[in-house]
């Protein structure tokens, strides 16, 4: 069975395929880096920020299928960008992500 994808555009203009939904084993990836990076709901401000960075490059293995038409090393690649394309590639990750987290409960 083929996965569901969105595509997008970000700010560079490369094309960022994501997946629609999660499935539990990718799902349980995301939420197995948030705990063992010790996130818990009462994280705020600065601490917040580093703890997202913390589990990005979970997020962005288990939602990314590709950014700019390779699937290849897709975190090294972003880190390597302008932070505001890293940036909007975390944020459209985190909304699969917290999409699939809130149709689990």
């Amino acid at each position: 069975m083929e996965r569901e994808t969105k595509t997008v555009t970000t700010p560079l203009g490369k094309e960022l395929v994501l997946k629609a939904v999660l499935n539990m084993r990718e799902r349980n990836a995301v939420l197995g880096a948030f705990k063992d990076g010790g996130i818990g709901a009462d994280t705020s401000g600065m601490d917040a920020a580093l703890a997202v960075m913390s589990v990005a490059p979970q997020i962005f293995a288990q939602v990314v299928v590709s950014y700019d038409g390779s699937a290849e090393k897709i975190y090294e690649r972003l880190e390597d960008l302008d932070a505001a394309e890293f940036d909007f590639v975390l944020k459209e990750s985190a909304e699969v992500t917290t999409g699939n987290l809130e149709k689990a409960n």
